[in-house]
C-alpha cells in the first residue's frame, strides 16, 4: 500500500502531473517574482521557484559581456524557463 492510500505511490502521482499540459499545470501555481535574481540570495530563490514548477520572473540589471559568471548564471535561467526582465 503507498503512503497516500488507495495504492497510489509518490512516483506515480509524479509522472501523472508531469504528463499533464504545461498551461493546465500551471494554472495551481503561483506566480514568482524575483527582485535580484542574481544577487546572492535571489539566485538561489529563482532556482528553487523555477524547479519547483512555479512561472518564475527575475528582474535583472543589464550586464556586461565581460562578467562570463553572470552570463552562465542568466543563461541557465532561462534555459529552465524563468522570464528576465530588465
Amino acid at each position: 500500500m503507498g503512503v497516500l492510500g488507495g495504492g497510489g505511490s509518490i512516483g506515480s502521482i509524479r509522472e501523472k502531473e508531469k504528463q499533464r499540459p504545461a498551461r493546465e499545470r500551471m494554472e495551481g501555481q503561483s506566480r514568482v517574482l524575483v527582485i535580484g535574481g542574481t544577487g546572492y540570495i535571489g539566485k538561489f530563490i529563482v532556482k528553487a521557484s523555477a524547479a519547483s514548477g512555479h512561472p518564475t520572473f527575475a528582474l535583472v540589471r543589464d550586464t556586461s559581456p565581460s562578467d562570463p559568471a553572470k552570463s552562465q548564471l542568466l543563461h541557465s535561467f532561462t534555459s529552465s524557463g524563468v522570464t528576465l526582465l530588465r
